[in-house]
């Protein structure tokens, strides 16, 4: 049994769907709706549209809209389950227990089995076994309010502790070795995959507990490793931090990306709670594009050795095609986050962040320390490796401005530059494999006319009625249009309501087409019965012209072949078209359109 079909229509309308994406993205004000920066795509000039009247989104850049699950479902990467789920849980609606496909009930199972560890975890830290744990966190000034906020816990330094605990609660090792919270033996049974590690949970923007990160307290060589991944967890596309530090991030209007988990907790308990950490790899692009959601502008906080200077560069890379506007604070040498802070301070943290240059004057600056711009052919070099990150910006006003401070700051002709840049360097796509390619013009080309009256046709349950016994679905072409006017005929004269209409379309292009007719603004102010009656002609009448073409390509057939009789049938076919499309004469009332 599926979740009942009025429990999700309560559920999507008691949802403000304003307030949800609201959470994730910042909306501004625009009379009776928002628009904000499309939290899909790279853009500069906000084309997303919310309308909380209809309960619907979309942009006029790439083309997706929606409803509050197709937000959640795109934006969050959830199923349609977990979104009505996640909704219903705000809501403090209870969902009855389902038959879920096996998928479905997979990825439950996966968060279920992780917020267990959590509980666990969390458990033996506050015990006799987590002392070692809870001194080790005492040395780094972490104080138990962030302990609570970050969920931390401590695996044991047993082989077995996690699984017996597990199996004793009833737990399948297959949902636990799926997590990665368990590994198999190679002889049989299983053993923990953490183990004398202080633990950080990693969460999604929604708070789903999707994995782990782990520090030895021994001696382990792997300092840190992360949860395997799984069906909810890829640590290439995650951020450690983010859920709590999102609303910091909106508010301080840039983000801080650190290389450490503890660093992290560090400046957050010190007021900066607006900071990341990537899960112990290089930032990445699908991370760099996720923090474009939340901001447009980030900072870079690394050690200033050998290796924080590359990673720094890499990420600046990365940052370049999220369309992020980056600057590069490097701590002092020898220091890192938490000992600067310990040494230094809050507001020496704050001021060395305040005036961290920005990410061309850094690799610049770089190169000349290095002396890399001492000879024509070490400056050359140097040049294409800067050019290699510079490329990678995704706007093209972004990229000019570039190349002129890079002219400005080596003293190198903004021609050449540019020629340069041309030659010897390829722009990778912006785009990832998940990003929508619709584009803002679609492959139908109904009038604008049109699209206002099938708007009023859904807002009017009685004129699709009258609609409905005018002309038959047969009339139309196969498309968008008719796809919607078979929900509104099935549903005549009761009134729809678009966001409830969104989920019942099969086709993409219908979905996207249906957001974008109706956050159009509509070129009439009313609607008479010979509107309709011209809508209704101009449709017979396209169909007339798509015909008469038909019948002369036929005729120009027969006509090569020599076949009068058919030629024959076929002028008389051609005949009452033209007289039916006679009878096709709009009267011209009932719009009211713009000058």
């Amino acid at each position: 049994m599926a979740i009942p079909e009025s429990l999700v229509d309560r559920i999507r309308e008691q949802t403000d769907i304003a307030e949800l994406i609201g959470e994730f993205i910042p909306l501004r004000k625009k009379g009776s709706d928002f628009d904000a920066l499309c939290p899909f795509h790279n853009e500069k000039t906000p084309s997303f549209k919310v309308s909380p009247s209809k309960q619907i989104f979309h942009c006029f850049g790439c083309g997706l809209g929606g409803n509050v699950f197709s937000f959640l479902m795109h934006h969050e990467k959830m199923s349609f389950v977990e979104a009505v789920r996640f909704l219903a849980d705000r809501l403090r609606i209870e969902i009855p227990a389902f038959s879920a496909g096996k998928g479905e009930l997979d990825r439950e199972k996966l968060y279920d089995a992780n917020s267990f560890a959590l509980k666990y975890f969390r458990w033996v830290l506050e015990s006799d076994s987590g002392a070692k744990a809870r001194g080790y966190l005492e040395s780094r000034k972490i104080s138990q309010e962030m302990i609570g906020e970050f969920a931390l816990g401590y695996a044991p330094d047993q082989w077995d502790s996690f699984f017996s605990a597990a199996r004793e609660k009833g737990w399948s090792p297959k949902y636990l070795q799926a997590a990665g919270l368990i590994k198999a033996k190679t002889d049989g049974g299983f053993y923990d995959s953490f183990r004398n590690r202080l633990m950080f949970p990693i969460s999604n923007v929604v708070g789903k507990v999707i994995g782990f990160g782990g520090r030895t307290l021994g001696d382990d060589p792997a300092k840190y490793i992360n949860s395997s991944g799984s069906a909810v967890f890829e640590k290439g596309q995650q951020l450690y931090g983010l859920r709590q530090s999102r609303n910091g991030i909106r508010s301080a209007g840039h983000v801080i990306v650190v290389e450490g988990y503890i660093d992290l907790i560090r400046l957050y308990s010190e007021g900066l709670e607006n900071v990341v950490a990537p899960l112990g790899t290089a930032l990445t692009s699908a991370q760099a594009k996720l923090l474009s959601r939340y901001t447009n502008e980030v900072v870079l906080l690394f050690d200033s050795d050998e290796a924080g200077r590359k990673a720094a560069k890499r990420a600046l890379g990365e940052c370049m095609t999220g369309a992020l506007d980056t600057r590069v604070a490097l701590l002092p040498p020898g220091k890192d986050p938490d000992e600067f802070l310990v040494e230094e301070g809050i507001e020496a943290m704050r001021a060395l962040i305040n005036a961290s240059p920005d990410g061309i004057d850094f690799v610049v600056a770089e190169a000349k320390e290095a002396g890399r711009f001492d000879s024509p052919s070490r400056r050359a070099e140097a040049l294409r490796e800067i050019l290699e990150i510079v490329t990678r910006a995704s706007d093209p006003l972004v990229r000019d401005g570039h190349f002129r401070k890079l002219s400005e700051r080596t003293g190198i002709e903004e021609k050449v530059i540019r020629q340069e840049a041309n030659r010897g360097t390829s722009r990778p796509s912006v785009r990832g494999e998940d990003e929508v390619r619709l584009g803002s013009k679609t492959s139908f080309s109904y009038s604008q006319v049109e699209d206002d009256l099938l708007r009023l046709l859904i807002e009017d349950g009685d004129l699709a009625q009258k609609v409905k016994e005018e002309i038959s679905l047969d009339e139309f072409e196969p498309g968008p249009q008719r796809e919607i006017l078979a929900y509104l005929y099935e549903k005549a004269p009761e009134r729809v309501d678009p966001s409830s209409l969104f989920d019942r379309l099969e086709s993409e292009e219908t979905k996207t087409y249906l957001t974008r007719v109706l956050l159009v603004s509509p070129r009439f102010t009313h609607c008479e019965k010979a509107a309709v009656r011209d809508w209704i002609d101009s449709i017979r009448s396209h169909g007339m012209q798509l015909s008469a073409r038909e019948v002369d390509q036929k005729l120009k057939e027969a006509e090569q072949r020599g076949d009068m009789a058919t030629m024959k049938k076929l002028l008389a076919r051609k005949t009452e078209l033209v007289r039916a499309s006679r009878n096709l004469v709009p009267t011209g009332q009932g719009i009211v359109l713009p000058d």
